[in-house]
């Protein structure tokens, strides 16, 4: 199968493809569905679309994670066998913890390189962080928004109509800020919920 790109009447040239769905395609999620089906895992794993989440609770007096190491070591076999290889710079490690004083882990490895461990991260647009507050993940989507919003004060000033900058704001600002919101809306902090009423004002 080949590909290219089209922009107008500019076209790139033609690229063999050897593997894979073109983004955006009817079909590819279902294909990539059927293709992740058979991953397995005996902790819990967390699958949708593309991400996959591998956890495990872990007690304070036993920092190691044995179990957790070797089912990463099966993901990476499984990815492999599948011609899927796992990118180690998007593969994180994170703890999620309310201990001041975080006990050592061993460094979890995938293709012989030690995953990096964080305290925030992205999982399905969302912010997290180690401590489960939403002060990061609030913070990132009233900057986004804040962004754009500016782009509407332009268009304001240049006379476009309010019933087209409504549908602006409803089509790219909106969204932003509700984005997965019945996750977080209800266990926000009063100072946060007043950060988002001032960027919707």
């Amino acid at each position: 199968r080949q590909q290219r790109v089209k922009l107008k009447t500019c076209k790139s040239d033609w690229k063999e493809i050897k593997a894979g769905v073109p983004q955006g395609t009817k079909l590819g999620p279902l294909f990539f569905l059927i293709m992740v089906n058979d991953l397995s895992s005996e902790l819990p794993l967390y699958k949708y679309v593309d991400d996959c989440a591998i956890s495990e609770v872990v007690r304070v007096c036993e920092p190691d994670l044995p179990k957790l190491q070797q089912e990463l070591d099966n993901v990476t076999q499984w990815s492999s066998a599948n011609n899927m290889k796992l990118n180690v710079k998007k593969t994180k490690d994170f703890t999620v913890s309310f201990l001041i004083n975080q006990p050592l882990a061993q460094p979890l490895i995938v293709n012989n390189q030690s995953l990096e461990a964080v305290n925030t991260t992205k999982l399905l647009g969302g912010n997290l962080t180690s401590d489960l507050k939403w002060t990061t993940h609030i913070r990132h989507i009233s900057s986004k928004a804040s962004k754009r919003l500016y782009a509407l004060r332009i268009l304001r000033r240049n006379g476009v109509q309010p019933s087209d900058l409504r549908t602006v704001y409803c089509s790219f600002i909106r969204p932003v800020l509700e984005y997965a919101c019945p996750v977080w809306h209800t266990s926000l902090p009063k100072f946060l919920t007043d950060e988002l009423e001032h960027i919707q004002r």
